[in-house]
């Protein structure tokens, strides 16, 4: 008798410790699923902040191609009436390294070439 109530016992606190054990790991998946879920909305902020960021970058280039565009123009236009050569900007990239047409620094260069 005083074995089986040792074993009872024994069972016992084996069950209740694992019960414990269960429930604390229970408690950690709820907390990691909630992180999961915070981590995946801001993927989506992040995500959507990304694509509004792409869209004002491609429109800021169709900008800047626009007046380097009306700027030729203009040009042009004041060449033609003094008789010199017109002046040119560049309308590609604005990372652009030809030291000829435009300066990273100071921007286009505005006098015309001799």
């Amino acid at each position: 008798m005083r074995i089986s109530a040792l074993v009872l016992l024994f069972t016992l606190a084996l069950s209740t410790a694992a019960h414990a054990q269960e429930a604390k790991l229970r408690e950690e998946i709820g907390i990691l699923r909630a992180e999961k879920q915070a981590l995946e909305e801001r993927v989506r902020k992040l995500t959507a902040d990304l694509a509004k960021a792409q869209a004002v970058e491609a429109e800021l280039v169709k900008l800047r191609s626009e007046i380097a565009r009306g700027f030729n123009d203009m040009s042009d236009r004041i060449a033609r009436l003094e008789g010199g050569a017109p002046v040119r900007v560049a309308t590609g990239n604005p990372t652009t390294t030809d030291p000829v047409r435009t300066n990273p620094v100071t921007g286009p260069r505005l006098t015309t070439p001799s």
